[in-house]
């Protein structure tokens, strides 16, 4: 357990700063580390006591969808989707902003848990590409969400 806070550096020593998610490089912020499973992407942040006492500081979960997000078609339902899951696990409607990388927007609802002012669920659908981040920790790492997204590179662009 006491191992768990310094897996974000081991990763980060193995793999470096970025990965690499279909079409896109990612850069993976200091201190979180990675996991890839069927349904995409998740990058952890973790400290002492994980699983004893609480869950993981942060988690962003990268993922796609099956076409790319176009806000005058999807932006309705994405909305509607993430206020229904925001709602079934407690949290309620605090912000919406628009996040821009490079030439790209992403669109990002935020939600504040009813019982914890420090614990937020973050969703984000980048426009005109299949990506989709969500979020869900402590509210101070919200700003690591943002600048992931900020980070991300299509990977023809990069060379």
């Amino acid at each position: 357990m006491l191992f768990v806070p310094f897996m974000g550096s081991c990763w980060h020593w193995r793999y470096g700063d970025f990965v690499y998610y279909g079409q896109w490089k990612i850069r993976v912020a200091p201190s979180f580390y990675v996991r890839k499973d069927a349904a995409g992407l998740s990058l952890w942040k973790l400290s002492f006591g994980y699983s004893v006492w609480h869950g993981a500081d942060a988690l962003i979960g990268i993922r796609e969808l099956r076409r790319p997000f176009q806000y005058e078609d999807d932006y309705p339902r994405f909305l509607k989707g993430a206020d229904m899951a925001a709602e079934n696990q407690g949290y309620k409607f605090l912000s919406a902003k628009e996040i821009r990388f490079g030439t790209g927007t992403s669109h990002c609802l935020e939600y504040g848990a009813l019982k914890d002012v420090t614990k937020s669920f973050v969703q984000c659908a980048v426009e005109d590409t299949s990506l989709t981040f969500s979020y869900g920790g402590h509210t101070k790492y919200i700003p690591v969400l943002f600048s992931t997204i900020q980070s991300i590179q299509h990977i023809d662009s990069d060379r």
